[in-house]
């Protein structure tokens, strides 16, 4: 299978076609809307970061764990971070639903029982 130029723009493609056919493979629809789904993501910025040599080789070893490059696992470790507050603000939600189910429930356990001693005590 010929690999997919992915680095080519706007006019690149144009000339590369023209020039490279071979380079070129028709695409099936199926691989036509994964293109297009892919083209909608997000769009990613390129930034440069200083970072100690020993956590970048842990970083490298977790990644090749994983089986992904190590510059996509610490994008993927930042996206998740990046969203831990709406995980938390979701299962404190969640928290807070069960502790009132919870109130709920104690409350008709302390109705029932006290029905429970009225009946004892008027025994």
């Amino acid at each position: 299978m010929k690999p997919v130029k992915l680095l080519l723009e706007g006019d690149e493609i144009a000339e590369d076609l023209e020039n490279h056919p071979e380079n070129w493979v028709e695409a099936t629809a199926e691989e036509q809307a994964t293109f297009r789904r892919t083209l909608k993501q997000p769009k990613e910025t390129r930034i440069s970061l200083r970072i100690n040599e020993d956590v970048l080789e842990k970083i490298k070893v977790k990644a090749q764990s994983e089986g992904l490059p190590y510059q996509t696992y610490i994008s993927s470790i930042l996206f998740k971070k990046a969203h831990d507050r709406d995980e938390f603000a979701t299962l404190l939600g969640e928290l807070v639903h069960d502790i009132e189910t919870l109130k709920k429930a104690y409350k008709k356990e302390e109705e029932r029982l006290e029905i429970l001693e009225n009946k004892v005590k008027s025994a």
